[in-house]
C-alpha cells in the first residue's frame, strides 16, 4: 500500500457543518498519525519533509503547485513545488470548485495548472464538498496531517472558529502566521541529486574583502 500524506486546507469547504462532519471523522481515525496545523500553507513545507511519503495529497480549492524551473518564492500558493522528495511522489490535488479557479500556475489555460510540476504525476480530481476524506484517500497508508486555515481564502468566519476547536480537541501542534498571507521567501526549490546547481560567482583571488567579517567591513569603510 502506499503511503500519503494529507494536506487539508480549511478553504476547500463552504458549508461548515459538512466540514466538521468530514473532518473529526478523519481525525478520529488517525490517532497515532503525526498531525500540525498552520495558519498558511508555506508553513507545512517543514513538516512535510520530515516526512517522505509516495503521494502527497492536496485537499484544497488550490492546487499551490506550479512550474518548478521558473518559480523563485516560497508562498502559499508555491509551497507544493518546495517539497523535497517531489521528484519520487505522485500529488493529487482534491478540489470542489472549477480548475480554474484554482490554477497556481498563473497560466491563461486551465489544462496546463501542472505544467513542469517536478512530480513523478500530478492529477487533479473535482469532489463534492460532502465527499468523506477517508473517500480521497481509500488505499493509502496516511503517514501525515496537515492542517491549514488560510485566513485570507476562507469564506466565513465559522471555519476559523472550527479550525481552531479542532486544534484545541485533537492537540495539534498550532503554529501562528500571517492573516493577510503576505508572508513569503525568496528561494529555490530543493533540486533533484542528479541537477547540477547554477554555479556560484567565484571569488577574485584580489578582492580586499575575501574573508572580512561583517564588523571590520564597517570599521574599513568608517575609516575610509
Amino acid at each position: 500500500m502506499k503511503t500519503a500524506y494529507v494536506s487539508i486546507d480549511m478553504d476547500f469547504w463552504d458549508n461548515v457543518r459538512i466540514a466538521e462532519k468530514s473532518l473529526r471523522k478523519f481525525l478520529n481515525s488517525i490517532p497515532d498519525v503525526p498531525l500540525v496545523a498552520v495558519m498558511n500553507h508555506q508553513q507545512l513545507v517543514r513538516h512535510v519533509n520530515k516526512i517522505p511519503a509516495d503521494v502527497l495529497v492536496n485537499i484544497d480549492t488550490h492546487s499551490d503547485l506550479v512550474e518548478e524551473s521558473t518559480v523563485l518564492e516560497l508562498n502559499c500558493g508555491t509551497w507544493v513545488s518546495y517539497i523535497k522528495w517531489r521528484h519520487e511522489a505522485d500529488y493529487i490535488w482534491y478540489h470542489a470548485h472549477p480548475v480554474w479557479q484554482g490554477n497556481c500556475n498563473h497560466t491563461d489555460t486551465a489544462d496546463s495548472w501542472n505544467q513542469g510540476h517536478g512530480y513523478k504525476s500530478a492529477e487533479e480530481k473535482r469532489q463534492l464538498e460532502k465527499t468523506s476524506i477517508q473517500d480521497m484517500v481509500s488505499g493509502l497508508n496516511v503517514v501525515g496531517v496537515g492542517l491549514c486555515l488560510s485566513p485570507f481564502y476562507i469564506n466565513s468566519f465559522e471555519l476559523e472558529v472550527l479550525f481552531r476547536q479542532l486544534v484545541k480537541d485533537y492537540k495539534i501542534p498550532y503554529f501562528k502566521g500571517d492573516r493577510s498571507e503576505n508572508i513569503a521567501r525568496q528561494v529555490r526549490p530543493p533540486f533533484r541529486k542528479t541537477q547540477r546547481r547554477r554555479p556560484l560567482t567565484p571569488i577574485v583571488d584580489n578582492d580586499p574583502y575575501r574573508g572580512i567579517t561583517l564588523a571590520k567591513y564597517v570599521d574599513n569603510q568608517q575609516g575610509a
